[in-house]
């Protein structure tokens, strides 16, 4: 059954621009998917950066980019850029469809976990009403994504790149990720600037 098994706790880091993915996991990550049957549990490492998810900025004033939805996008961003414990690029472990299959099934698991009101039959009404604008959202989101998304194959793995994905593995990771195709020293930094002096203090955290 798809789920987190774990939830994100995330901070923001100072004056990174959203294109620089300025949201960076302070725990790892887990969440377990029902379309990788090979590979269910995804697991994300602290440090691992994420702009939240892709909205794009046409309609960014409807849709904050951490809305509800934002519990999705890790699992989604992780599936477009792998990267194992140390920070270090891994294979592919899906393609691009599967990868908006994931977000989308995640998107549902955040609808039914909604916390709404139904101890009465009139709330019970409100809150099928509301599971149902929020799948209407949910639909759309993951039509940008697949729209708007990077598209990837699946590569192959070997026991060593599977740090950020397996069936079985139990052990937490720890280490500081960055956007695939940068260095890594200590905290990540946006793509293409040196990583000296990215120690800014953390304003926000999130749970």
């Amino acid at each position: 059954m798809n789920r987190f098994e774990t939830s994100p706790h995330f901070t923001t880091l100072p004056g990174v621009a959203l294109k620089d993915r300025p949201f960076i996991l302070t725990q790892p990550l887990v969440y377990r998917t029902d379309v990788l049957p090979d590979l269910p549990r995804i697991e994300m490492p602290v440090g691992f950066r994420s702009d939240l998810a892709t909205v794009p900025r046409f309609f960014r004033r409807l849709f904050s980019v951490a809305g509800w939805w934002r519990d999705a996008a890790w699992p989604h961003d992780f599936c477009c850029d792998p990267v194992d414990a140390a920070g270090n690029p891994i294979p592919y472990f899906c393609n691009h469809k599967e990868a908006a299959a994931i977000f989308y099934e995640a998107l549902e698991n955040s609808i039914e976990l909604a916390p709404i009101l139904e101890d009465t039959e009139k709330k019970r009404k409100m809150a099928a009403s509301i599971r149902a604008r929020m799948r209407r959202v949910a639909r759309f989101l993951a039509w940008c994504v697949r729209v708007g998304g990077p598209e990837f194959e699946r590569e192959d793995l070997d026991k060593e790149s599977q740090t950020g994905m397996s069936a079985s593995q139990g052990e937490s990771q720890t280490g500081m990720s960055a956007p695939r195709g940068e260095s890594q020293t200590g905290m990540s930094a946006p793509r293409g600037e040196s990583q000296t002096g990215m120690s800014a203090p953390q304003s926000e955290v999130f749970q």
